[in-house]
């Protein structure tokens, strides 16, 4: 689940500043808008860190590469300076519309105590964060850790942004000595294709279509399994036509029912003629295994399901969605 992009297609790349939120509000471009850092205080994973981080995607997440694609990620590079140790890793959520409307990107990444041991005496960290937007492509994730080397400038940061200094800046962060959220958890099936579509890294960009995809997932907000919420419901299609969950009446709760069941009512979003016609989309109703709101995801984890209805731009109404990996999960939830 520790990640770091060795190789990526960026679309658009900007710099995520950590300064007042209010400073941030003004800018144009993608931003972080908060960073927590958990250390694991006992158990197995007794000194692991887990950093949890949001940023503001508005405006940005539509099309990619002269096409509207819905497969597009969102991706963080985080970068832990402590006094003789760095730690740098990433992770990657798949968009949504509602991303690209407002709501946070969620970002989670987990660096396990083997790694987080050289940042061990440090109580506070200096924090460096960048948010980009790749293209669908083959990925390769890993975990990097540096040699001792220059600190960075933590405090400057509030006063470079609003001096309009646009490149990485830090922000010192105390770390939290509390159990971290359990990790997202994912569900997804693909027809009428074997897999995601992607770009081709070389041959001038070309775009290889995949299948129809549907993809759930649930994130916990509070410590370990608590406040377990929905993150996304919705399908995928290979012509980038995308349907997802919306709340009903506004301000609906996310919170994932006791018995994982859901049924909402959705957008439809499809891009026509060079442009996005967003209408009322079908019903979606299904549920998710109940083990996975107390407990990892393992090899005996049942699908989830989903319901489609009616039957919408020809696409399959029904869905048996195989519950990912922890690592899968992370790279899409």
């Amino acid at each position: 689940m520790i990640k770091r992009l060795t190789f990526i297609i960026a679309v658009t790349t900007v710099v995520a500043l950590l300064a007042p939120l209010s400073a941030m509000a003004a800018k144009a471009t993608p931003s972080v808008t908060s960073v927590k850092i958990h250390r694991t205080p006992s158990g197995p994973s007794k000194g692991a860190l887990t950093i949890l981080a949001t940023a503001n995607f508005t405006g940005k997440a539509g099309a990619v590469g002269g096409r509207r694609d819905t497969r597009s990620l969102a991706m963080i590079v985080v970068t832990l300076q402590g006094a003789h140790h760095s730690i740098t890793a990433s992770d990657t959520v798949r968009f949504t519309r509602r991303n690209n409307s407002g709501k946070p990107v969620r970002f989670d990444i987990r660096i396990p105590r083997s790694a987080a041991r050289l940042l061990a005496g440090d109580r506070g960290l200096n924090v460096r964060a960048t948010v980009t937007r790749e293209l669908p492509t083959v990925r390769a994730r890993a975990l990097s850790i540096d040699q001792p080397g220059a600190s960075v400038r933590g405090w400057r940061c509030a006063e470079a942004q609003a001096n309009g200094f646009t490149g990485t800046c830090s922000q010192f962060l105390q770390i939290l000595n509390t159990p971290p959220p359990a990790p997202p958890v994912g569900f997804q099936q693909y027809q009428n294709g074997t897999g995601p579509g992607y770009w081709l890294a070389t041959g001038g960009g070309t775009y290889v279509p995949g299948g129809d995809e549907a993809l759930i997932c649930v994130a916990f907000w509070g410590s370990g399994y608590q406040y377990p919420n929905w993150y996304s419901i919705g399908v995928n299609a290979a012509d980038g036509t995308t349907i997802g969950y919306v709340f009903s009446p506004p301000g609906e709760s996310t919170t994932v029912a006791a018995d994982g069941s859901f049924s909402y009512g959705s957008y439809l979003d499809q891009f026509v003629g060079g442009y996005a016609q967003v209408t009322t989309g079908p019903q979606l109703s299904g549920s998710v295994p109940t083990s996975i709101l107390s407990n990892p995801v393992s090899s005996s984890t049942d699908p989830a399901t989903l319901n489609i209805s009616p039957q919408t731009v020809g696409l399959p109404v029904s869905w048996s969605l195989a519950a990912l990996t922890p690592n899968q999960a992370a790279g899409v939830c």
